[in-house]
């Protein structure tokens, strides 16, 4: 009987845990690396690369230099990023619209997803073609 209320106890332990740290446990889903990417772009742009599949993304080490790539392609100035209309339908064509005050009212970007393990991480990230906005951002 010991054992059984032990298992029990342990069983009960094991659905908080998983509940609680369904994300960890299971992997990244699509719409918070999405989230996590524009959780980047505002407060830790040296982190941004780690939302990119390292060995799916090209030139993978370019956007590690925070100053040649995020900084020129998405000004700061204490600008905050948003993202809206996010569509994770197809893991090859994920759309959402980036948004900020002063940049930017509303612009449409592609996010081609690949699978790490369990995480959904970014492949390419692409805006459509625009002068100060290389076109795709990441390839």
């Amino acid at each position: 009987m010991k054992i059984k209320n032990a298992l029990f106890i342990l069983l009960r332990i094991l659905v908080v845990v998983v509940v609680f740290n369904s994300c960890s446990l299971f992997g990244t889903k699509i719409d918070e690396r999405i989230d996590s990417f524009i959780a980047d772009l505002n407060y830790d742009r040296n982190s941004i690369y780690l939302n990119f599949h390292p060995s799916e993304t090209a030139d993978y080490d370019a956007i590690k230099n925070v100053g040649l790539t995020w900084d020129n392609w998405f000004p700061t100035h204490s600008i905050q990023y948003s993202i809206s209309g996010l569509d994770d339908s197809d893991s090859d064509s994920v759309t959402a619209t980036i948004n900020s005050e002063g940049v930017w009212d509303s612009e449409p970007a592609t996010f081609k997803m690949a699978k790490d393990g369990f995480d959904w991480m970014i492949e390419e990230l692409d805006l459509p073609d625009n002068s100060t906005w290389p076109h795709p951002l990441v390839d």
